[in-house]
C-alpha cells in the first residue's frame, strides 16, 4: 500500500479550518482515557493476546507504530465501538465486550482498522 493512499485515508492531506480546537480535543481524549482506565480492560499482549495481535496487524497495514494505539474493552450489552484521535498522535480505540463476543478475527480486524 503506498504512503499517499495511507495519508489520504488518515485525512493527513486535508487542511483543518473548522472543528474543535486541538486543546479541546486533547482534553476530550484525556477525559475518555481516564474513564476507560477506570471502567474497562486495556488491551495488551498478556491478558488479550488474540485481540492485541489483530491490533498489531492493523498497525502494520496502516504503517503505524503500535505504541500510538491504545485499545480498551468495556463491558456493555450493546454492540458499539469508537475511536478518537488527534492527528499524528495517540489513537484511542474502545470496543464493547458484546462485540468482542460475536466478532471473529477478520471482523475484529476490520472494525479496528476502520
Amino acid at each position: 500500500m503506498n504512503n499517499e493512499y495511507i495519508k489520504f485515508i488518515r485525512f493527513e492531506n486535508t487542511n483543518q479550518t473548522s472543528g474543535p480546537s486541538n486543546e479541546y480535543l486533547k482534553f476530550q481524549i484525556q477525559s475518555t482515557k481516564r474513564s476507560l482506565l477506570s471502567h474497562s480492560l486495556r488491551v495488551t499482549h498478556d491478558p488479550l493476546p488474540s485481540i492485541h495481535h489483530q491490533i498489531n496487524i492493523c498497525a502494520d497495514i496502516l504503517n503505524m507504530k503500535i505504541d500510538q494505539i491504545e485499545a480498551y474493552i468495556y463491558s456493555e450489552p450493546d454492540h458499539n465501538a469508537f475511536c478518537i484521535s488527534e492527528s499524528n498522535s495517540m489513537i484511542l480505540i474502545a470496543i464493547s465486550s458484546s462485540l468482542i463476543k460475536i466478532l471473529d478475527d477478520i471482523e475484529l480486524r476490520f472494525l479496528i482498522g476502520h
